[in-house]
């Protein structure tokens, strides 16, 4: 039968305002000490050996024997942990319903050592107290019985209600309910873990524990020369058994010592994997941080989408004309600026036509400088000068072959360098 599906097994507890979740939660930890002691005191008086067997067990004597997560964290590591909490009291929790947690009280059956596959012991922590352990407790209700990790259960003192039902489940069961020779025996085995004194060979299991667990430390060179001072004297005494577990013993110790100096080595790669990882990000970031900086500068300058302008093409450097002065209007009018269309490239059909309209005028122009009359007088260039200084200056250090006449009109025509008297004899 489930703990958790019947009103009868399970009582609704706020867990907040008993604060079983609270961990240092001084002033719950004095109350449920108390409630214990009174119980005890309360369990001592008005009862005798032939009432005990038959009779049920009070409230009050019932929380004599009660549990808390505390006080089985305080004796976890304890050799006699699994004998002096057997059959105990523990409110265990069984889940929530309404949002509210689930308590119901149970019987410790036993201890049970959770390992790995590989033979590891399977640790967990049973609060916030940090206390490690790989202990389960197999808790016993009716005829169901179930492990429960130790984190499960409670701080608080089970309430007159909680144990009511508890005893009503077992009575509706067919099963004995709690008596008072229960109580009697569970308060003389807390009474044993309470005054226990540890021998030599409690202390040996205690240490070997530890070091089944990985919490006690060894010194590797110390107990590498231990091995070998006890393989030294097996030797000497002949003693082939001893000889032979001490050296599986040493190779066993060299092997763990290679693992530990192998953790040691891939901490060290790890740490500085998570570095260059660290660095890479950082790197990462700082490239984000520049790129936004430099997306909020084009954005500012008008490099956007929309303009189809480019931070990394080359910069459009033709000068603009923003007004024009015309000669019936001397006032300059000034232009509006130009958009981003008129700031575009033009079509090549839109050049190819103005470099021909320019051509055209040129032409018109040279025509019209064709047919205009020059009179000039050049006789003067014939009168004496102090080596012909004055035609020299005027028309250069060939001024002699500048004013040769030409008979011929087609060499005038097809010369290349044109002279004062070919251009008269052109357009006369």
């Amino acid at each position: 039968k489930k703990w958790d599906s019947d009103e009868d097994d399970a009582v609704l507890s706020d867990v907040g305002s008993e604060g079983t979740e609270e961990e240092g939660d001084l002033e719950a930890e004095a109350r449920s000490e108390g409630e214990r002691e009174e119980a005890e005191e309360a369990a001592d008086r008005g009862y005798g050996d032939e009432d005990e067997e038959g009779e049920e067990a009070a409230y009050e004597e019932a929380c004599s024997i009660a549990l808390p997560r505390r006080r089985l964290e305080r004796w976890i590591n304890e050799v006699f942990f699994a004998q002096v909490i057997e059959n105990c009291l523990v409110r265990v929790s069984v889940g929530e319903r309404n949002g509210e947690r689930m308590y119901v009280i149970a019987q410790v059956k036993g201890v049970i050592e959770r390992k790995r596959d590989d033979g590891t012991p399977r640790m967990y922590e049973t609060g916030a107290g940090g206390v490690r352990t790989n202990k389960v407790l197999e808790c016993k209700r009716g005829e169901s019985t179930k492990p429960f990790e130790i984190s499960l259960i409670s701080n608080s003192m089970f309430t007159q209600q909680e144990y009511d039902n508890f005893q009503r489940f077992l009575r509706k069961m067919d099963l004995r309910p709690l008596t008072r020779g229960d109580v009697t025996r569970c308060r003389e085995q807390l009474k044993t873990g309470e005054g226990f004194k540890y021998t030599a060979q409690d202390v040996k299991q205690l240490v070997e524990e530890k070091r089944q667990r990985g919490q006690a430390r060894i010194n590797l060179v110390f107990e590498r020369n231990r091995l070998k001072n006890l393989i030294e004297d097996a030797e000497m005494r002949d003693d082939h058994d001893a000889l032979e577990a001490y050296k599986k013993e040493l190779a066993e110790l060299n092997e763990k010592a290679a693992k530990r100096e192998q953790q040691l080595k891939s901490a060290n790669r790890s740490d500085l994997a998570s570095i260059n990882q660290r660095n890479s990000q950082a790197n990462f970031q700082e490239l984000q941080q520049a790129g936004r900086a430099e997306v909020h500068v084009a954005s500012a300058l008008g490099w956007t989408a929309e303009t189809n302008d480019d931070a990394f093409l080359r910069r459009r450097t033709r000068p603009m004309t923003y007004w024009k002065t015309k000669a019936s209007d001397p006032t300059p009018t000034a232009r509006p600026k130009p958009s981003l269309e008129d700031r575009s490239p033009q079509k090549p059909v839109d050049e190819e036509a103005e470099r021909r309209r320019k051509a055209a005028e040129l032409q018109r122009a040279m025509e019209e400088l064709a047919t205009v009359p020059l009179d000039v007088d050049i006789s003067r260039l014939q009168e004496p000068t102090p080596d012909g200084q004055l035609a020299k200056r005027l028309l250069g250090r060939n001024w002699e072959q500048s004013i040769a006449e030409y008979s011929d009109e087609s060499i005038v025509k097809s010369q290349s360098k044109w002279t004062l008297s070919s251009y008269k004899q052109l357009i006369s």
